[in-house]
């Protein structure tokens, strides 16, 4: 009973909290060079375990290639690539990301749940300031990355 209130609490701020952000993002033209760059994840919707304990080595990172549409990065363990499709603000990840195959003892769970993320989102959007990037299913924000200086 106590599990159910506490999530049923979880959940409501979550998406309290994806509301209020998205108030102050700006509406993405949908061009791909928003996109350009390298950007790391610092929000992924649904994980009750912070970042830094999903991801203890590194946070996963993605590069965005808007000239071929294709991606690159890493997972925190597994290096990753693979395409994308952009039409306005739609966003579609090919779903056969190339991985390598490390095994990695700490992490599996945070690139599990980094992956299957991006299997889910269908939209995006850049703040105003051009250095968050929005990936969201449905209007809803499944995560959000930062912009990366390297």
């Amino acid at each position: 009973m106590k599990l159910s209130i506490v999530l049923t609490f979880m959940l409501t701020y979550l998406f309290a909290c994806s509301s209020a952000e998205n108030s102050t993002v700006a509406k993405s033209n949908g061009k791909p060079s928003e996109l350009s760059g390298s950007w790391e994840v610092n929000f992924i919707f649904g994980q009750i375990e912070s970042l830094d304990v999903l991801f203890p080595v590194k946070k996963p990172l993605i590069t965005f290639e808007p000239k071929e549409l294709s991606i690159s990065g890493n997972t925190s363990c597994n290096s990753f690539s693979g395409s994308y499709t952009i039409s306005g603000s739609e966003i579609k990840f090919s779903d056969n990301l190339l991985t390598t195959e490390m095994l990695c003892i700490d992490g599996m769970d945070g690139e599990k749940a980094f992956l299957n993320t991006l299997k889910k989102v269908n939209t995006f959007s850049v703040s105003s300031s051009g250095k968050t990037l929005y990936l969201k299913k449905d209007g809803i924000t499944y995560m959000k990355l930062r912009k990366s200086a390297g």
